[in-house]
């Protein structure tokens, strides 16, 4: 049984929780997954929701094709995000509406890195890691 990601996760990102209107800027997508695999606050991974605003609104009209979804696992396997990370894409509702979610585990043997660049989460917010 399915329950609602917005119920489960909350309406806010946070280090664990980020959000993206859509899925244009893979670049975007990826930094995210390396993010939540690096795990800095030490939360066990976290949540990228494909198909929700920054203000943790769905947008609706998301395409959540067997095809669409295939893009997001191929991001895991194109070697540009290495070590490669654990994750699970899969479709669920948000607020009652379908998201695309990617379940990302934390890494086993960090950091991980995407086009050789650590990025981090140390709050609700994606950005390259320090040398610290």
């Amino acid at each position: 049984m399915s329950s609602d990601l917005a119920e489960l996760l909350g309406t806010q990102e946070t280090a664990a929780l980020e959000f993206k209107r859509e899925a244009k800027d893979r670049n975007a997508i990826r930094k995210a997954i390396c993010a939540l695999a690096n795990d800095l606050p030490r939360l066990g991974g976290g949540d990228l929701l494909v198909g929700v605003d920054k203000q943790g609104r769905p947008v609706g009209g998301l395409d959540t094709s067997d095809e669409a979804l295939l893009t997001f696992t191929s991001i895991r396997d194109e070697g540009r995000i290495l070590d490669r990370p654990s994750m699970v894409v899969s479709v669920e509702p948000y607020q009652g509406v379908p998201v695309i979610r990617v379940r990302v585990s934390a890494s086993h043997t960090p950091p991980v890195r995407f086009d050789n660049i650590v990025y981090v989460r140390p709050g609700p917010s994606t950005r390259a890691a320090s040398e610290t």
